[in-house]
């Protein structure tokens, strides 16, 4: 009796149990009208030149204000609960290291954005079967020092997202970025150590060609800069440009004799690295035409090694002085 008993009990759980309307085990859905996530972005930081000296924990710059909602939609979830749905705005460049503070991929750089006075993502809310994203958003980002700056580094992209955990992660609000920020250590200022640099080629037998396109052996030369004021971890990228000055519209590799030369025959070329540089405009400007890069300054002297030479350029040579004159000029991108 006590056995048969047990059945009327088991048998009510199970028809309590498929009685249950099927809605209530369907899988929250989310969808945008656009298919995308809304999408706001963040203008205002560019270049942040730090100390890397200073404590842990010190605020390198900041940004704040409202942002509008540059890409707007419209979200919808189906099957979800009467209470709501969980939806979860969180930092999307690296872990959480205390204090709401995230990693960026930048050695000793921390990432903190907040949402009002004294609030930080992440955040938690409880939305129902429609989701509006603001028009307007307030956001502070504040980029933070959490350890040792060991060099440069870049922040771009998305930043911050709002998703629904229980959607797969369905995310419905994209923060970005509007343009890269790039985070360097406080660089040097460099002026030229020698503001007239002489390239001496030596005497060249006209022995020592043997046809049009031949060379002399290259000699070498530099030009020379002082730089200072940087930090140890801060290094100036340096770029130049050098120009013919006899002929300042000359795009080649060779540099033809200077006026007064009575020389015939012959041109000059300038090496870097063994590598011919072409001349370009007498211009400071970022990817001017044939600059080239020379390398990355720090405190001290900073040498760019070059070499010069006499390239033939006739099959007859006449000899005599050979003689011309370049401009170098410098930029930091």
């Amino acid at each position: 009796m006590n056995v048969r008993g047990w059945f009327p009990v088991l048998l009510a759980a199970l028809l309590a149990t498929t009685a249950l309307p099927s809605s209530a085990w369907a899988a929250i859905t989310c969808k945008s009208d656009t298919g995308e996530p809304a999408l706001t972005y963040v203008g205002g930081l560019s270049t942040v030149t730090i100390d890397p000296d200073v404590p842990d924990g010190t605020v390198l710059a900041k940004r704040s204000g409202w942002f509008e909602l540059q890409q707007p939609t419209s979200i919808t979830c189906e099957n979800v609960a009467p209470e709501g749905t969980l939806t979860i705005w969180e930092v999307t460049t690296g872990v959480d290291v205390g204090q709401n503070i995230h990693t960026t991929g930048i050695a000793g750089i921390g990432l903190r954005i907040g949402y009002g006075t004294g609030q930080f993502y992440p955040r938690t809310y409880l939305y129902g079967r429609d989701i509006w994203p603001p028009n307007l958003s307030y956001l502070s980002l504040e980029i933070i020092k959490i350890g040792d700056i060991t060099g440069s580094g870049t922040l771009q992209g998305e930043v911050l997202k709002a998703s629904v955990p229980a959607a797969d992660g369905f995310k419905w609000w994209s923060v970005r970025l509007r343009s890269a920020v790039t985070i360097s250590p406080q660089k040097p200022t460099c002026k030229v150590a020698t503001p007239a640099v002489d390239a001496f080629l030596g005497n060249v037998q006209v022995s020592a060609f043997d046809g049009v396109g031949s060379s002399s052996p290259a000699r070498p030369f530099s030009i020379d800069l002082m730089c200072g004021g940087g930090h140890a971890a801060g290094l100036l990228q340096v770029a130049a440009t050098i120009t013919d000055a006899g002929n300042p519209l000359n795009r080649s590799d060779r540099m033809a004799l200077s006026a007064a030369s009575s020389a015939k025959g012959v041109a000059i070329q300038v090496l870097k690295d063994d590598q011919v540089l072409k001349f370009g405009p007498d211009s400071s400007a970022v990817g001017a035409i044939n600059q080239w890069s020379a390398g990355h300054a720090g405190n001290g002297l900073f040498r760019i090694p070059l070499t010069a030479r006499y390239l033939q350029t006739a099959a007859v040579i006449e000899p005599g002085t050979a003689n011309g004159r370049a401009t170098f000029t410098l930029s930091y991108p």
